[in-house]
C-alpha cells in the first residue's frame, strides 16, 4: 500500500513532468470531503462517483491524481489487481488526462506508477482495454511496451457497438512472458475473464 499521507512529490525520471509542474496525490490516504471526490473524478468523466467510490474501497493504491501547482486536476489513473495462479495482474480501468496537459508524458508517469503497484504485488502482467478505433491511444500503448493480446468483440456499447483490444506488457514475475502471447481468434466480452 501507498504511504499514508494524502499528498506526495514525483520526481518523473524521463517524460517532462517534474515536482514545480505537478503533484501526484494519492487517493488511497483518507478522503476529506465527497465534493472533492465529485470534482476530482466526475469533471468530464463517464463514471458515476458510485463507480470510483467502489473502486476506492477495493483497491486504493491503485489511484493516482496528478495535480498542477495551481490546483487543477491534470489526469488521473485507477485500477485493480484480479485474477488467480499465472492470471493475477494489474488492471488499468481508466486512464484520463485533460487536454491541456496531452502530450508532456504524465500518461506515461501515470502508467509506470500503476506498473509498479502492480509489480509490488507481485503480479504477472498489466492490462487494459482500448477502442480499436482509438489509435493515438494504441500507438502510446506500444510505446510503452504493451500488445494487442487480443481482440474483445463488441465491448464498448453504442450505435454500433465497437470492438476492444486487450492490451498487456508483462511485469518481471512472467519470467517467460506467457502472458503476452496473443491470441489468434477475438473474444466476446462474456469470454474475458
Amino acid at each position: 500500500m501507498l504511504p499514508p499521507k494524502a499528498i506526495r512529490t514525483y520526481r518523473s525520471p524521463d517524460p517532462p513532468i517534474h515536482t514545480d509542474t505537478c503533484r501526484l496525490i494519492c487517493i488511497g490516504a483518507p478522503i476529506r470531503r465527497t465534493d472533492e471526490m465529485s470534482a476530482i473524478f466526475l469533471n468530464k468523466s463517464k463514471y458515476g462517483l458510485s463507480f470510483y467510490m467502489q473502486y476506492l474501497a477495493h483497491w486504493p493504491e491503485y489511484f493516482q491524481v496528478a495535480e498542477s501547482p495551481s490546483g487543477e486536476i491534470m489526469g488521473y489513473i485507477m485500477g485493480k489487481a484480479e485474477g488467480h495462479g499465472e492470471n493475477w495482474h494489474g488492471h488499468v480501468t481508466a486512464l484520463t488526462v485533460s487536454p491541456e496537459f496531452r502530450r508532456l508524458g504524465l500518461a506515461a508517469t501515470l502508467m509506470t506508477w500503476l506498473e509498479d503497484v502492480s509489480e509490488k504485488k507481485r503480479a504477472y502482467f498489466v492490462d487494459l482495454f482500448v477502442r480499436v478505433s482509438n489509435q493515438v491511444a494504441i500507438n502510446m500503448y506500444k510505446r510503452l511496451g504493451y500488445i494487442v493480446y487480443r481482440t474483445v468483440l463488441e465491448y464498448y456499447s453504442g450505435d454500433p457497438d465497437e470492438d476492444a483490444f486487450d492490451m498487456r506488457k508483462a511485469l518481471s514475475r512472467d519470467v517467460k512472458k506467457k502472458s503476452v502471447i496473443p491470441l489468434v481468434h477475438p473474444v466476446r466480452p462474456e469470454e474475458v475473464d
